[in-house]
Parts: C-alpha cells; structure tokens; sequence
C-alpha cells in the first residue's frame, strides 16, 4: 500500500500526467513510487473510478469533496464502574456505545495524533436507557483535560433516547483545549 506523506510536487509526477488522468490502474505504482513531497499538474487530480489509500495524507489549500463517508466503531462493554473508558482514536472519531451504562464516567481518547495547532472532532452516540449517563470527565491518551462544556455547565444525558456528545480537541502547541457538547435524538 501506498504511503503518501506531505503534498504531491510537479516536477515528481508531470511525466506521469496522462497516466493518472486517464488510466488509474497504473496509478498505485506511480503513486508508490514517489517520495517526498510533490505537487498535481495544474493543480489537478482526476481519479476516475477506483480508491486511493493514503497514510497521513496532507493538503493544502481547498479540499473538494463530492461525498465522503466515515467509519465509525461501537463500544458494546458495560459502563458500570468509575474507570476510564478507553477508545482507540486510531482507525474511528465515531464511537456508537450500544452497552448498558450505570453512572457517568470518564472516556479516555487514544492515538488521537493531534499535531501541534491542529484540531479533531470525536463523537460519541450513546444508546441511553432508561436512566441517561454521558462521560463526566476526558483524558487524551491517560492525561485529565478540562472539558468546557457549551453553555458553560456539564448538560444530562436523556432517558432513552440517543445522546451525541461531542467533543472538538484542539491541541494549541501541546495545550490541548476540549469543547464538549451534547445534543439528543429520538
């Protein structure tokens, strides 16, 4: 699989330009064997049909999107104790707690790769029952964080409906800022 790190440069990929216009079968092995940084030719990138999959993939500029979709997990483990809850940010910032939660608690947030003056949205959609929990407290990969709630206080989950509470990171040169906030469903 290929890797593309920073952004595309012309001078790698110009003599390439009708290959990845108009054939996307070679594309993979021209993709694969750029390294370093490259640029698009007129600015353009034209992938027909097909997928592209890229590792830390950075863009500048407008990005363009005709439809996107993001996979999500579910955390189906009983919330019942005091401990955090950890959820592996690697591969998913759309968690779907189907389990049975007993109090609110703590959610612990791994690998979310935050890099300096960057941010991420993580949400979590939460079955609630007929008593409603949502995470008291935050931690980033085990550190405790403030979460400032929207309207100034902590807000109540709601008995049996779906609770999103979302939570915006911002990591302002490794001081991390957390806005949370919750709004329900059904």
């Amino acid at each position: 699989m290929a890797t593309i790190t920073p952004i595309l440069s012309s001078d790698l990929i110009s003599s390439s330009r009708e290959t990845i216009n108009n054939n996307f079968s070679n594309l993979n092995s021209d993709i694969s064997a750029l390294s370093g940084s490259a640029a698009l030719p007129n600015n353009n990138f034209n992938m027909g049909t097909g997928s592209l999959t890229a590792t830390n993939a950075y863009f500048t500029g407008i990005v363009k999107l005709q439809r996107a979709q993001e996979a999500f997990a579910v955390y189906n483990t009983t919330i019942s104790t005091s401990a955090a809850v950890n959820l592996d940010c690697t591969d998913n910032s759309v968690w779907y707690i189907t389990s049975t939660v007993t109090r609110s608690w703590t959610v612990n947030l791994q690998n979310t790769g935050i890099d300096s003056l960057n941010a991420s949205n993580i949400v979590l959609l939460i079955n609630q029952g007929s008593a409603s929990y949502i995470p008291s407290a935050i931690q980033l990969d085990g550190v405790a964080q403030t979460i400032n709630w929207q309207g100034g206080s902590q807000p109540t989950g709601n008995a049996n409906k779906k609770d999103s509470v979302s939570f915006t990171v911002l990591n302002n040169s490794g001081t991390y800022i957390v806005l949370g906030q919750l709004v329900t469903f059904g």
